[in-house]
């Protein structure tokens, strides 16, 4: 029917071409690429790890429960440790849908940033960090 009306049969619908002829965007790839420069850029650059972070958080939709969960409790490490703001971690912290799947250093090491933000205590850092090697 096309053909009759002189239409080009490669060009009936110039979106599936422009798509087939793109590279295209795969959405899960660019997540890791994001957490991957997050986590480079966490100790040198404080400003380039917190907008990678915050496009991982924009991608999360495409992450499973314990993927998003370690991806909060990332951020909950983030806020307190790095901008030293113990209120919004623990916004974050309270985020974390399955605190017992999240793996214990993760958790821990998100609580005793919360606390050293908090309270600047590295007396309960230190034996939080403790109790981490000796549990595991």
């Amino acid at each position: 029917m096309q053909k009759r009306n002189g239409a080009d049969p490669f060009r009936v619908n110039r979106r599936w071409v422009e798509l087939c002829d793109s590279e295209g965007v795969n959405p899960i790839g660019k997540y890791f690429e994001h957490w991957r420069d997050s986590m480079s850029a966490a100790e040198s650059d404080s400003e380039m790890a917190a907008g990678s972070l915050e496009r991982c958080l924009a991608a999360s939709s495409l992450l499973t429960n314990d993927q998003r969960d370690q991806l909060i409790a990332e951020v909950t490490y983030f806020a307190a440790w790095h901008r030293r703001d113990a209120a919004k971690a623990e916004i974050w912290f309270a985020r974390i849908s399955n605190l017992e799947g999240l793996h214990l250093v993760e958790r821990l090491k998100a609580q005793a940033a919360i606390d050293a933000a908090g309270h600047g205590s590295l007396r309960r850092c230190n034996a939080a960090i403790r109790h981490c090697s000796i549990s595991t």
